[in-house]
Order: structure tokens, then C-alpha cells, then sequence
């Protein structure tokens, strides 16, 4: 990941996930590129494992404030 992600990562918690959602269909085309299009379908498994991942989070969180 060259996005500069782990600066953020040295100030805050956080997490970097790589969700892939290529169309059988279709070829692979680079992020920031102009043929990349995202398979709708993929969404509901990127919103379900950001959820969680925060959920774990905060529950750790609490957890350890005990």
C-alpha cells in the first residue's frame, strides 16, 4: 500500500484491507485508473467487514478498560 497509510498508522489504530471485487468478466485494471470499475456486489462485504472491524475495536476497548 503506498498510499501513505502507515503514517496514519503510526499516529492512530487502525486497519488496511485489500477487498477484492473483480468481475469474472471483466480484465484487472489498477486503482486511479480509468478502465477500474468496482463490482457493486463487493459493497455489502466491505460495509459488513468495516463494521465488524470497528465493532472489535470498541469492544476491545471497553474491555480493557475493566
Amino acid at each position: 500500500a503506498t498510499e501513505g497509510f502507515s503514517e496514519y498508522m503510526r499516529r492512530a489504530p487502525g486497519w488496511f484491507y485489500w477487498l477484492g471485487n473483480r468481475k469474472p468478466d471483466e480484465g484487472i485494471s489498477p486503482w486511479h485508473n480509468s478502465n477500474f470499475h468496482v463490482d457493486d456486489d463487493a459493497l455489502p462485504y466491505g460495509a459488513r467487514l468495516l463494521a465488524t472491524s470497528a465493532w472489535a475495536f470498541l469492544d476491545s476497548d471497553r474491555q480493557s478498560s475493566h
